[in-house]
């Protein structure tokens, strides 16, 4: 029986496809069609680093950190079904510390990381969760749970999910030979042993995170 709404939806990835720019078409599109992989992006947890080993690509040439909603507007049901979908999680702890450095040394130095970077020129990561900035925060791009990528109505969007600093196990699930992982894009900064209420607080945001991804 000829499904009229997966046709029509096909139609319509197939325009959306058209109308990619160029270099996304030469890059990012052909690498997923290439590869039948899509990997959706969650912010600081590792990701270029998949971009670049993975898929052979600079990091700037990817479809930045779009949710699985994209992916299958794009590709379509039939590609978005048949391809293997993963992305890469952290612990929203470490996660959420390195999203702050990053963010207050100016991240991409878009619109949003100056606004940022301002915010917190002068605070330190331990006032920016104790006087309850995260919360304030935690929508918004380098802080939005990882959750919100992975999830929606109780249904896991990806089929795979990897680990920050354990990417070699990626390779070895697509029989492909394992390079030396590159780890792109590390924020620098110097640790400190976090006061266990500041983590508290930490996993208190993030308890959605806790509570579907097994960290």
């Amino acid at each position: 029986m000829v499904n009229v709404m997966e046709i029509a939806s096909e139609l319509a990835a197939y325009r959306r496809r058209l109308k990619l720019l160029g270099d996304y078409r030469e890059s990012a599109l052909k690498a997923i069609l290439r590869t039948e992989a899509i990997f959706v992006h969650i912010p600081k947890t590792g990701g270029k680093t998949v971009i670049k080993d993975f898929y052979g690509l600079p990091q700037h040439y990817w479809f930045g950190h779009a949710k699985p909603d994209f992916y299958k507007a794009l590709l379509g049901p039939r590609r978005y079904r048949n391809f293997f979908k993963f992305s890469i999680v952290r612990d929203p702890v470490d996660r959420c510390r390195s999203g702050f450095f990053f963010g207050k040394g100016g991240g991409f130095d878009t619109e949003h990381d100056q606004e940022f970077a301002k915010f917190v020129k002068d605070m330190s990561f331990d006032e920016f969760i104790l006087d309850g900035h995260l919360e304030q925060w935690s929508d918004r791009y380098i802080f939005e749970p990882q959750s919100s990528y992975l999830v929606s109505e109780g249904q896991m969007l990806v089929d795979r999910i990897y680990y920050t600093g354990r990417l070699e196990r990626l390779f070895r699930d697509l029989k492909m030979a394992v390079p030396e992982i590159s780890h792109e894009n590390r924020s620098q900064y110097k640790k400190h042993k976090l006061d266990q209420k500041i983590v508290e607080k930490i996993r208190s945001v993030y308890r959605k995170d806790y509570e579907v991804i097994d960290f």
